[in-house]
């Protein structure tokens, strides 16, 4: 038994790149299906946005659109548990001379600056719906909110109708791969 010397060729690559089979139909659905994902997504980040801004939006909006001016008195004030803001209770009759009692409002620092002194102080309230008001002094802390919640409610339907394009996309990328 003789071992022969000689030794295999080794590997060697290719020095061009090999052609790799290309399905441009397929990349094509697998791109719709990547953005319906990423829609799909957004919209669930947008939609949690809503969620933590609804409150301030719909009471500003409520607000803006049936707000009708009056006047509180003030039943107590007493400091947040922060240290820093404040907590406002108040009572208000509406104009149907319904009583709304003991509305809490948690102040920021910069707002509360000397305005409760006195036992009466401005607020506006909504007719339809009255449990929703605030003091003017803090009017604008609900504007915030609102603007965000309108942002997420477009960009969710924005979302909505690009998700609709895409899924009108596929179906019909579907129906033409049956003549493929």
């Amino acid at each position: 038994m003789s071992f022969s010397t000689h030794q295999r060729p080794s590997y060697q690559a290719p020095q061009t790149a090999e052609k790799v089979m290309h399905y441009p139909r397929e990349e094509k659905l697998d791109h719709l299906y990547t953005r319906g994902t990423f829609i799909f997504i957004f919209v669930l980040f947008a939609a949690v946005v809503f969620i933590f801004s609804r409150e301030d939006g719909i009471q500003h909006l409520i607000l803006q659109l049936t707000g009708t001016p009056g006047t509180a008195t003030i039943i107590s004030t007493q400091t947040g548990i922060d240290g820093r803001s404040l907590v406002v209770r108040y009572q208000f009759k509406t104009t149907n001379q319904n009583k709304i009692d003991k509305r809490e409002l948690i102040l920021s620092p910069e707002t509360t600056h000397g305005l409760y002194n006195s036992q009466k102080t401005p607020i506006i309230y909504s007719k339809i719906f009255p449990q929703y008001s605030v003091l003017i002094s803090n009017q604008n802390s609900t504007r915030p909110g609102y603007i965000i919640m309108l942002i997420a409610i477009t960009s969710i339907l924005t979302c909505l109708w690009l998700s609709w394009r895409n899924l009108v996309a596929i179906q019909k990328h579907r129906q033409e791969d049956l003549r493929y």
